[in-house]
């Protein structure tokens, strides 16, 4: 028994020794055996910095560790490296090689760069030498293990442009070979990866997991991807599917969610798809059941079908949103390289908050240029619709809008637009009961009642209500050609019955905080409209009119009130006014007849026509007659002096002219009391205002007294010269001492009897002039007036030059017709 122990332990003792010497004697020439041995296998160059063994005790199995490493690639495309790696460590069983079983139990990669690339007929990871061994065997190889640990690893496939890079911080592949298959087993962990196709970002900076098995058929070019989780910042998808990598190389793949966070599935998105979805913000719960396929080479489509619920909706920037959200719907990019033919639509089952309620389908085609379809019914609150707009003028603080039919429009996000002619809607809308508040003009909406309702290419308007401030009015009609309502050149038009309960104009003007544009809008107004108008109590500034009728019209670039009928100022008005672009500017065009006006209250309420010698505290009477004015007027809306003119031809029954300065002024000068209170019954004229002068022909005032003709000019600067001529009868002539006065040839004996004084008056109301003038007074001044008016025409239509007064119009000869 001793003896037998004895050449055991022997046997021991030189098996141990035998093995120690063949550690020693492989660790010290493993590395030049295993650099030299590896360089001729592989087509490319393989450095090494340092190679060791595993201690002996693990014999059978040896484990091979490999430092500072570096692989070149098969292709001088890019010149770099396939793989880089601080360390790679493997592991075999020598016993399980020796009988055929060709089994890698570990390869692991720490601290290294992988490099991998597809072009266009090639590689740069065909690295091992052709053989001249055309024999084929079945064999099979294995490797239990390839574990990549902090390892930067990008990809890219040239023909699509397609790029894939991230870091992998902690990897588990088992890969399995057998004949033309290889199999796959993959764990993994990417921190920041990124994929890209062309210059379109995919996943930009995303934490993924993967956990799936792949199988690769070599013969078939195929690659089948076994049901697997894929996890996208925590959102995880099941996906399955195949890739062929021959020269259709397609790929078809699909993914599924059960359920998942809809925010969290939004942040995941694309960035060109994703920044659709930025200005709202959505919570609650998805699913989705999609796919990716196409051909690599050409283009992949994008699509899924999708199941919202419980989820809320809120637009980011308002804080105005629905809740109990429950829709479904498809979303389809048949090309994700493009977004222009994406498709999406949605079916909303129920929505509601506070008084929103929508129910309907919507779709979206093109995400370029937004052509949208909308389908069902709503009830909104204004609040929620006035947040869509960037810079509204109204704020709603009441009431609610209901909508029942389909809505079509295509929108132009470069130009932030609705496409010209692509708007149409077929349904009814009620606004019922809108309150709120317009900043600019300041008016408090108190009610606002509308019916709209689509009449085959018509708006139909019915029950149209709205009540601001101290004002009601009521609308009728329709709207026609409603499909080309926001084209520039639209041939829409609002026709109907327009009645309002006391209308300040004053109200309306709005405030111009902006600054001043050179550019001007050669538009006046939105839209074409046709309006019977019917107006009670109408202001505008200091003028009150008890009613007034007429047709109100615009053709966008002018603005009319045709067919006029004012009842104002005791008396009533019939005519036209006209406003439209002129030049720079623009024209006030007024054609009226005046019955039984009273003067004082005319003066007085146009604010004595922004002058102050001849105020309503001077003048009274009943007026009657014809007015025609041509009014410049400013981007204020201010009128330009020196541009006016006005023609009236005017009958004043029953009237006085008192206190006025140059007739108390003459009163002294002749000595006559009763010239500072002049009374009249009857006064017939034709004046004309043009060039800041008032041009009066001669006009004869008769009273018991004395009688007056008068014809002059007064300026705008109050620059006067008048010519009278002055008869008064024998008994009052001896008052006022003219009987002397004639004896030194300043007055003469007239046809009945009396005595008439020729007097002329120049001046300013502070520096009159006053004298007898008799043959200045007979002369004629007609011509001189009529060259004057020539000349003002020819400035305006710019044939003449006036300093200041200057103005670039054509086509004046159809204003002075008259």
């Amino acid at each position: 028994m001793k003896k037998a122990l004895k050449i055991l332990v022997a046997v021991i003792l030189i098996f141990i020794g035998i093995s120690t010497a063949l550690f020693f004697y492989f660790e010290k020439n493993i590395q030049p055996i295993l650099v030299a041995e590896i360089n001729k296998s592989l087509a490319v160059r393989v450095n090494v910095d340092d190679i060791s063994i595993t201690r002996l005790q693990d014999f059978p199995k040896v484990g091979v560790r490999l430092s500072n490493i570096a692989v070149d690639e098969s292709s001088s495309f890019f010149n770099d490296k396939l793989i880089q790696a601080n360390e790679i460590n493997l592991y075999v069983n020598l016993l399980k090689l020796y009988q055929g079983d060709y089994v890698i139990d570990e390869i692991l990669i720490r601290d290294g760069t992988i490099c991998i690339a597809d072009l266009e007929n090639s590689n740069n990871y065909n690295i091992i030498k052709s053989s001249n061994n055309n024999t084929s065997s079945n064999i099979s190889f294995e490797i239990s293990r390839l574990k990549l640990v902090n390892c930067n690893f990008k990809y890219e496939y040239i023909p699509t442009k397609t790029k894939l890079n991230g870091f992998v911080s902690n990897s588990s592949i088992q890969l399995k070979y057998v004949d033309s298959s290889t199999f796959l087993n993959i764990k993994s962990d990417f921190d920041k990866l990124n994929l890209y196709v062309g210059n379109e970002g995919y996943i930009k900076n995303k934490d993924v997991s993967l956990d799936t098995k792949i199988s690769i058929n070599s013969n078939r070019k195929m690659i089948t991807i076994d049901p697997s989780n894929l996890i996208i910042e925590n959102i995880n998808l099941l996906t399955q599917g195949k890739i062929s990598y021959n020269e259709s190389s397609t790929i078809d793949i699909t993914f599924k969610n059960k359920k998942t966070d809809a925010k969290r599935l939004l942040d995941i998105l694309p960035p060109n798809i994703k920044q659709s979805f930025d200005a709202i913000q959505l919570s609650g719960d998805l699913a989705i059941d999609g796919f990716v396929k196409g051909n690599v080479n050409n283009k992949i489509s994008l699509g899924f079908d999708y199941l919202l619920y419980n989820a809320d909706l809120l637009i980011k920037e308002s804080k105005i949103g629905i809740n109990q959200l429950h829709a479904s719907g498809q979303f389809l990019m048949p090309n994700i390289g493009s977004i222009e033919n994406a498709q999406f639509n949605c079916g909303f089952k129920s929505a509601s908050k506070g008084n929103n309620q929508i129910k309907g389908v919507v779709k979206v085609t093109n995400f370029k240029k937004p052509k949208i379809k909308w389908k069902g019914k709503a009830q909104i609150d204004p609040i929620f619709i006035a947040q869509f707009s960037d810079n509204s003028n109204f704020i709603p603080s009441g009431g609610n809008i209901n909508l029942d039919g389909t809505l079509n429009l295509v929108y132009d996000i470069n130009q932030s637009k609705i496409e010209p002619k692509s708007f149409h809607y077929k349904g009814t809308v009620n606004l019922n009961n809108i309150q709120g508040q317009i900043t600019n003009p300041k008016i408090s909406v108190h009610q606002l009642n509308i019916e709209l309702k689509t009449d085959s290419n018509r708006l139909v308007f019915n029950n149209g209500q709205i009540n601001y401030n101290q004002t009601q009015a009521y609308l009728e009609g329709y709207i026609s050609t409603i499909e080309s309502i926001f084209d520039h050149q639209s041939k829409s038009k609002l026709i109907g019955h327009l009645k309002i309960d006391n209308l300040n104009i004053n109200e309306l003007l709005v405030e111009n905080t902006s600054p001043k544009t050179v550019n001007k809008s050669d538009e006046l107004s939105p839209f074409k409209f046709n309006l019977t108008t019917e107006i009670k109590n109408f202001k505008v500034n200091d003028f009150v009119a008890q009613s007034l009728k007429g047709r109100f019209i615009s053709d966008k670039k002018s603005i009319q009130m045709s067919d006029l009928s004012m009842v104002a100022l005791d008396g009533s008005v019939h005519g036209k006014i006209i406003m439209k672009n002129w030049g720079d500017h623009y024209l006030l065009d007024i054609q009226s007849k005046l019955e039984e006006v009273n003067i004082q209250k005319m003066f007085k309420q146009f604010d004595n026509f922004y002058q102050n010698e001849i105020t309503d505290k001077n003048i009274s009477g009943t007026l009657n007659g014809n007015l025609i004015a041509k009014i410049i007027l400013n981007d204020d809306y201010e009128p330009i002096l020196p541009k006016l003119y006005a023609k009236s031809t005017i009958e004043v029954n029953n009237g006085s002219l008192t206190g006025y300065e140059p007739l108390k002024e003459l009163s002294s000068f002749v000595d006559i009391k009763d010239l500072e209170n002049v009374k009249f019954k009857k006064l017939e004229n034709s004046i004309e205002i043009f060039d800041e002068t008032i041009f009066i022909p001669k006009m004869k005032i008769e009273n018991n007294a004395l009688n007056l003709e008068i014809e002059g000019t007064h300026t705008f600067d109050n620059l006067m010269s008048y010519a009278m001529e002055i008869s008064i009868a024998e008994l009052l002539a001896t008052k006022a001492n003219w009987i002397a006065k004639k004896a030194e040839k300043r007055i003469e004996r007239n046809k009945t009897g009396g005595l008439t004084a020729y007097v002329m008056i120049e001046g300013t109301p502070d520096d009159l002039k006053i004298r007898y003038d008799r043959s200045t007074v007979k002369e004629n001044i007609k011509e001189e007036v009529k060259n004057e008016k020539k000349k003002f025409i020819q400035t305006l239509k710019g044939e003449n030059t006036l300093e200041d007064q200057k103005v670039n119009v054509k086509n004046y000869e159809d204003v002075w017709d008259e």
